[in-house]
This record gives structure tokens, sequence and C-alpha cells, in this order.
């Protein structure tokens, strides 16, 4: 039931945010959409998020295993999705503000003709832009675009938020409480890790 709310609530704020916009999900060629009727496996706070090795526009590969130690943000993003483009400055800000964060914007469900590297000239990202398959969109539990993911230092999910309302304001914020709880949590594991590696050097006194 929730799902097939949102999935509407999704549609309905893509269509008001381009007033041009049509979508139809039930009669949509395209088969990689969410549809109402699809069941989704959804991932859980703390669990370890699902590993991918994906490639940019220009051909550049990133692997999430590879950023153990770094905390990640994930945009899982659609082109035909208003709200999605309404929300790019705020990931933006956070890019700018956060640089020990790595950020990345998850191209999912494209529009057949979309071409990314057309849409990045137009619109310039300060995210990494990867083009995404149905195996990790499924892998995350994707039902309703946008979603943000934050992930830890330790590649654990701590935080997924699913956007049901269009308000850049309420977004940024609730994206920056998260990313500075997983931050301090970073910088507090590896104090006591330090701290427990002195104290064992230190010997008896």
């Amino acid at each position: 039931m929730r799902f097939l709310l949102t999935t509407i609530l999704c549609l309905l704020m893509s269509v008001a945010a381009s007033p041009t916009a049509t979508i139809d999900a039930r009669n949509s060629t395209d088969t990689q959409r969410p549809r109402p009727w699809d069941k989704v496996k959804e991932l859980a706070v703390g669990a370890t998020a699902p590993d991918w090795r994906l490639k940019t526009v220009e051909g550049e590969a990133f692997v999430l295993s590879a950023l153990r130690g770094k905390v990640v943000v994930l945009d899982f993003w659609s082109n035909w999705c208003g709200p999605c483009r309404k929300m790019e400055p705020v990931l933006d800000h956070l890019v700018r503000d956060y640089q020990r964060v790595r950020f990345f914007t998850m191209c999912i469900w494209p529009d057949r003709d979309f071409n990314a590297k057309d849409y990045l000239k137009a619109h310039k990202m300060a995210s990494t832009f990867l083009n995404t398959d149905d195996t990790v969109a499924a892998d995350y539990g994707i039902w309703g675009v946008p979603t943000y993911y934050v992930i830890d230092a330790d590649g654990k999910v701590s935080y997924i938020h699913v956007l049901l309302s269009v308000d850049a304001e309420a977004l940024e914020k609730r994206l920056r409480e998260a990313i500075e709880r997983t931050l301090a949590a970073a910088i507090g594991d590896t104090n006591r890790l330090s701290g427990a590696d002195d104290s064992s050097q230190r010997g008896p006194k």
C-alpha cells in the first residue's frame, strides 16, 4: 500500500514540478520504471550497502567498496522526475560544504532517448554522475525517486530518505544532519581505535 501511494505521489510531484511532463507508469513501455504492482525488497538502516562498480559518462569507474573509510551519499535520480531535477542544487550545496564526503548521482530508469552527456553539458552537477543499472536499483530497494542514502565509513547504511514533498530547505536540513552524525561517528571510531593502539603500546605503569 505504501509503495502504491508513494509511487503515485512521486508521479504527481513530477508533473507538478514540470507542467509539460506526462508520465503514466502503468502504460509506460519502459519496464525499468517502478510500477505499483512490483514488489521491492527495501534495504534497512544498519545493513551493509550493496557493492557496485559503475562508470561516469566519460568512462571513469568507481567501486563502492573501494571507498571504505569515507562517508558516501547516493542520490537515486531519474531524468523524467521533476523533483529529482528540482533538488539538484541541494546536492550541489552539500558537495561544496562537505569535501571529505563522496557524492554520487545514481541515474536510474532513464527515458530511452535520454543522453546523459548532453544533459550534463546543459546542467552542471557538483556530484559525480553515474550510469546505474536495474540491479543496483533493486539491490537498494528503490521504489521511488529521488531517494537518498548516506553510507558510513564502514560501508553500512546510516540514513535513507525518500522525498515525499518538494521542499529543498527541509531536504537539505535532513541530509546535513545525517551527514554530520555519520561523520561524527566516523571520527569517534577513529579516535577510539587510536586510543586503544596508544594504550597497548604504553606498557604497564
